[in-house]
């Protein structure tokens, strides 16, 4: 009997041993064998990775801003009832329409300055369309604040942009045509036409559609590993001798360490959330330029909307291709492709 408890007890133990050194990320994984392997045929130890890049998403409140609920005496104004500001002011001003979400209430804005421009020519009271005038000054000036608390008030937002736990799947990371077509629609509302659209449709596609805190985490992680990759070939480089007379095999191996993981599986996922951030930068680069963000979004921005981290990401990919470019011409291995 005790004989049994113990085999039983030797069996779990083994069982969580060998579930702890699986890992939930297949991309890290590939990497890390990918490093291992240059490791072995160099007769090296890794290079161990830099502290993660990644720069967190603040949170929620720290991200709304807040803006004065500016409210005018138009509501009385009968000249309003011609284009449908009347019934939105009133829709505004009821009960749900002061609990409305951060999308709503974005629409609502948009709306009101499209139909306060479309009254304008309507009204013939001078006062009421002197405070009229007002009311579009006013909400014109807070419409990028307003803008801005969709993003940093909204959970759709806040899904699409945390950062998660691990990277793209290395099987998985192809162009999210909706989702960036609903970023770009949102990014759009700056635009000349912006006051003809309504940002509410594209609400379910950006929360469920999660991809730019996928896509940051892996460009950030892609480029940890090439870094600490590159050093490692860097610093071996000495005992891959090549020339004439001189055994090649080290570099051979070499080469097919290379064609197996990195041509083969992570140029190709490179490539791909390469073409999934170039697809959606522009609409990113807008949204940072426009939205009336605090300063608590600065680091978040400044690594992902407008590029750094993708900048010193692409840097690593090319320092790793040099490398390999310079081996092979020390080495006379000619690519055929």
């Amino acid at each position: 009997m005790e004989c049994h408890i113990l085999r039983q007890l030797v069996i779990c133990c083994l069982l969580i041993v060998m579930t702890g050194c699986q890992s939930d990320d297949n991309t890290a994984d590939l990497f890390k064998t990918y490093q291992q392997r240059l490791a072995n045929v160099t007769d090296s130890d890794t290079v161990a990775l830099a502290d993660s890049y990644k720069v967190p998403l603040p949170r929620k409140r720290e991200l709304i801003q807040p803006i004065e609920d500016v409210r005018f005496g138009l509501l009385d104004a009968y000249d309003l009832r011609k284009c449908g500001l009347f019934e939105l002011i009133a829709e505004r001003n009821s009960v749900l329409g002061k609990i409305q979400d951060p999308f709503r209430l974005l629409d609502y804005e948009i709306t009101f300055l499209r139909k306060a421009n479309a009254c304008m020519p309507l009204v013939e009271d001078v006062d009421i369309k002197k405070e009229l005038q007002e009311a579009i000054d006013v909400k014109t000036r807070q419409l990028p604040t307003r803008y801005w608390n969709a993003i940093g008030g909204s959970d759709a937002w806040n899904k699409q942009l945390v950062l998660p736990a691990t990277m793209l799947n290395v099987n998985e990371a192809t162009p999210r045509t909706a989702v960036v077509s609903a970023i770009s629609a949102f990014a759009s509302v700056q635009s000349p036409n912006g006051l003809e659209v309504s940002v509410t449709p594209w609400q379910e596609t950006i929360e469920k559609q999660k991809m730019l805190g996928s896509l940051f985490l892996s460009i950030d992680e892609s480029r940890r590993w090439l870094t600490a990759i590159n050093k490692q070939l860097e610093e071996n480089d000495h005992r891959i001798l090549c020339g004439e007379n001189i055994n090649q095999t080290k570099a051979k191996y070499l080469r097919n360490v290379f064609d197996e993981f990195y041509i083969k599986k992570i140029q190709p996922y490179l490539s791909s959330i390469d073409t999934m951030y170039l697809d959606v930068s522009p609409s990113l680069e807008k949204i940072a330029l426009y939205a009336d963000s605090p300063r608590q979004f600065d680091e978040y921005k400044t690594a992902y909307f407008t590029g750094l981290h993708y900048q010193l990401y692409k840097k690593s990919v090319k320092d790793h291709v040099f490398y390999w470019k310079s081996l092979f011409e020390r080495c006379n291995i000619r690519l055929i492709r």
